[in-house]
């Protein structure tokens, strides 16, 4: 055994060196991993079984604005209302029981200073070396502004959608085909049929057969511009004639083409306004997701 200074010095054992080695290397790791997870965009975190908080990234402290040390231990219901908590619950129980990844489910959360916020999230079961499930991992990412696009355009749409089903007038879309798209419920009391009669049908089987072949030419000039307005002949479901002006505008969509408008290549379908009548004009969970 080596002596220094008249004492003898205790070689380490192997065993112990590679314990040591090991738990470097763990740390090491642990460190690598934990500043990727802190490097990206999205969230990451982990629950047990009951749903509390056992790990995150920056992400979420972040985006639901408590520190982590607010976060961590906590449960997952602090941080929505009840009916969102109940949605998150049959979500990961489904995760539980079956052990089958939920991917992209949407819920709403609830921020520190009572924002809502909205995630989407994917979430995968965690087993240890037995098999036996011990709590959950999830990616998360923010879907805030994405969701409210929609809510606004959902709303803009239910406007102009009650705004035309209470005109006088017949609004009507036509595909690059000459198919309707869109027909407003008006024209069942001018014309007798419902809009889903003639959605999908072409304009062609709603006019006089004589009168096809000019009107596709009248289309073409007024989708070129050339003239305002249209003056048209339209078979009632009963049989009669209705006369109708119509005025419209194009409607585009980069990359298509339609037999309409000519050296176009951004052409969608024909939009136009028709009237007329016939003959005229914070606690931690010993529960969770267990049950």
């Amino acid at each position: 055994m080596p002596m220094v200074a008249g004492r003898k010095i205790r070689k380490q054992p192997e065993g112990g060196r590679k314990v040591a080695q090991a738990e470097i290397a763990l740390q090491e790791s642990e460190e690598k991993y934990r500043h990727m997870l802190d490097s990206i965009d999205d969230g990451y975190y982990e629950v047990d079984v009951a749903g509390n908080f056992t790990f995150f990234n920056d992400f979420l402290p972040k985006f639901m604005g408590y520190s982590p040390e607010e976060l961590m231990d906590i449960n997952y219901r602090i941080l929505m209302d009840d009916t969102h908590a109940e949605k998150v619950f049959q979500v990961f129980n489904q995760v539980y029981r079956t052990g089958v990844p939920a991917r992209l489910v949407e819920w709403e959360n609830i921020t520190e200073n009572g924002k809502p916020v909205y995630v989407q999230s994917s979430i995968f079961l965690i087993r240890d070396k037995k098999w036996k499930p011990t709590g959950f991992r999830c990616l998360t990412r923010d879907i805030t502004e994405q969701k409210k696009a929609k809510e606004r355009l959902t709303e803009s749409e239910e406007k102009y959608q009650t705004l035309m089903e209470n005109l006088n007038d017949v609004i009507f879309t036509l595909n690059a085909q000459g198919s309707f798209s869109y027909v407003s419920p008006v024209v069942e009391r001018l014309a007798g049929f419902k809009p889903e009669e003639m959605i999908g049908q072409s304009f062609s089987k709603f006019v006089p057969h004589e009168d096809v072949l000019a009107l596709y030419e009248r289309l073409k000039q007024a989708l070129d511009g050339n003239i305002k307005i249209i003056e048209l002949q339209v078979l009632t479901k009963d049989g009669r004639m209705l006369y109708m002006r119509a005025s419209g505008r194009t409607l585009h969509k980069k990359g298509t083409t339609d037999r309409f408008c000519r050296n176009s290549d951004r052409y969608y379908g024909t939009k136009a306004v028709a009237g007329g009548t016939a003959g005229s004009r914070h606690h931690r969970s010993t529960d969770g997701f267990i049950q």
